[in-house]
């Protein structure tokens, strides 16, 4: 038996789970604080609709680049040092952002940020993943989504009083100065996490050969999931890039409080999709809770009042909160231990295209109809997802157990 598995606790809350915990946490927190306003501040600087839309999912764009590079570094170096340095780029990037008020300084940090997104997201949740039990590898990967979910519908909220503390201070330039100084802060809270990572957890199972590094940017396995992922997020990214912008349309209060209403919603699903997992299993939770999101755009796109806005964020957290850490589930069970970093790179791949795709629609929608609409559109992708994973789950689980049965005869 492998010695290092005899060491394992039995428990999720590992160091090192702690720590990446901690990390993604603040990555969503602090780029969601901004990303929420990017639509706004593109605007406050003078660009128009698709340029608004450009800015906002550039950070995903530039990910999705580095994603054929991150894969194979993340399999090939040290975890640690990999994410020591994604941090500190973190904090150059929001000290840019605070230090520069021009749109082609934004963009230069911008693509740094999109560095750092593109490393931590790999890393974090290749990590999450070796630091628990293999019986507890889906609780794990749920806390840890989940984590980065509750933190990154609390972002916004924060962002927008920031802005508007800073507005009232000195002026609108100041508020958004202050919100790039508090993902500042977030980051550095990150890069602590980051040197207190151990060095020694390593993945575990059968030994086997990684191959070229071009091998190591995608995995086919794990390819459904990341597309799962990625049609699921275009619907959130739309939340989060024109909420604010919306609520101002359909002359709506409470922007901060629909996503602090998410935030809230997320934590009280988490205990309550874990038991459902035990109780129906992954299937019945994933077409259960991506109903839920559907239906949450069928309330946000057609509200006219703070109410049904609200219902809608309710939806969505219970929705997307749900269903993206099965995904992410989905994309580490169907590899070896050995392969995480290129599955989670996989779904990372994924989700940087949907966070891409998701405000340049928007910014197109609008450049031809309403708000509203954009919110509408994003029923078309999210109703596709739970088309395809009707179709790709026989598959995924076949390969499923057959991953589960080789490590386990390998353990043993």
């Amino acid at each position: 038996m492998n010695k290092k598995s005899t060491n394992r606790k039995s428990t999720i809350w590992t160091r090192n789970f702690i720590c990446v915990f901690i990390i993604f946490a603040m990555l969503q927190f602090s780029h969601t604080a901004v990303n929420t306003l990017v639509s706004t501040y593109a605007v406050h600087l003078g660009a128009g609709p698709v340029i608004m839309g450009m800015l906002t999912g550039m950070l995903f764009a530039v990910a999705l680049v580095m994603r054929p590079f991150i894969g194979p570094i993340t399999s090939k170096f040290n975890h640690r040092l990999l994410m020591i340095l994604a941090s500190i780029l973190g904090v150059i990037a929001y000290i840019g952002y605070a230090l520069f008020h021009e749109i082609n300084v934004f963009v230069a940090f911008r693509i740094l940020a999109g560095f750092q997104y593109a490393i931590i997201g790999t890393l974090g949740m290749t990590l999450a993943a070796d630091s628990v039990p293999e019986e507890k590898l889906a609780s794990g990967i749920s806390m840890y989504a989940i984590g980065g979910a509750i933190l990154a519908v609390f972002g916004p909220s924060l962002g927008i009083l920031c802005r508007d503390l800073g507005t009232s201070l000195r002026g609108v330039d100041f508020g958004y100065t202050l919100v790039f100084l508090v993902g500042m802060a977030a980051m550095v809270i990150s890069a602590i996490a980051s040197f207190c990572i151990d060095n020694n957890a390593l993945s575990e199972g059968p030994k086997m050969d990684l191959g070229k590094w071009y091998k190591n940017i995608v995995d086919v396995n794990a390819l459904p999931a990341a597309a799962l992922g990625a049609l699921s997020v275009i619907g959130y990214s739309l939340i989060n890039s024109y909420m604010v912008p919306f609520t101002v349309e359909r002359n709506l209060a409470g922007a901060s409080t629909f996503f602090m209403l998410m935030g809230i919603s997320m934590f009280a699903v988490k205990p309550i999709s874990g038991k459902m997992i035990d109780k129906y299993g992954l299937f019945k939770l994933i077409v259960v809770t991506m109903a839920i999101y559907i239906v949450s755009f069928i309330f946000i796109g057609t509200a006219h009042s703070t109410w049904a806005t609200f219902t809608g964020a309710v939806c969505a957290a219970l929705g997307y909160g749900s269903a993206l850490p099965a995904f992410q589930t989905m994309a580490i069970q169907a590899v070896y231990p050995q392969k995480r970093a290129v599955a989670s790179n996989t779904m990372y791949l994924g989700l940087d295209v949907g966070n891409f795709c998701g405000p340049l629609i928007g910014g197109v929608v609008y450049g031809f109809s309403n708000y509203g609409t954009v919110m509408l559109a994003a029923l078309v992708p999210v109703s596709l997802a739970l088309v395809f994973f009707f179709i790709i789950w026989p598959t995924f689980a076949r390969r499923r157990d057959k991953v589960a049965a080789e490590v386990a005869q390998y353990k043993h």
